[in-house]
């Protein structure tokens, strides 16, 4: 579980590489605010998207201390920079009714929640990695 801009977010644990400290990122020229740019990885590069900015949050990248969740998607990696990582465990996503209201304060699509799930007495909505990605990338 993550959070960004006071929300919970979790994401598939099978999907997910690694979490890094925040590091240089290089900005590409005409990307918009979710794409935050390019790191290096043991020699690889990855494209970063910032998951506040792309939900219309406060951006995750201009938090001190923020953190990268690298995510496989097929064959490619990607992170995500985050406000920061809340825990590493496994928790169902719940059957919960998934009203406008839980939405409401995000730019989120229905179709990118795999469910709403309750980590301890946290709640989060569990996000769909693959579903966005397709919205990030052109």
């Amino acid at each position: 579980m993550f959070a960004c801009d006071g929300h919970r977010f979790g994401l598939p644990l099978g999907r997910v590489r690694e979490v890094l400290e925040s590091r240089p990122v290089t900005r590409l020229p005409g990307c918009g605010p979710a794409v935050c740019g390019l790191v290096g990885v043991r020699g690889r590069v990855i494209t970063t998207f910032d998951f506040g900015a792309a939900l219309s949050l406060r951006p995750a990248s201009s938090v001190p201390g923020h953190r990268l969740i690298l995510l496989e998607s097929g064959e490619r990696v990607f992170a995500l920079a985050v406000d920061a990582i809340v825990a590493v465990a496994r928790a169902a996503a719940a059957d919960l009714p998934l009203t406008v209201e839980a939405l409401r304060t995000l730019d989120i699509e229905r179709d990118d929640i795999l469910g709403i799930g309750a980590f301890g007495d946290q709640p989060f909505l569990a996000v769909d990695p693959d579903r966005l990605l397709s919205r990030l990338l052109p």
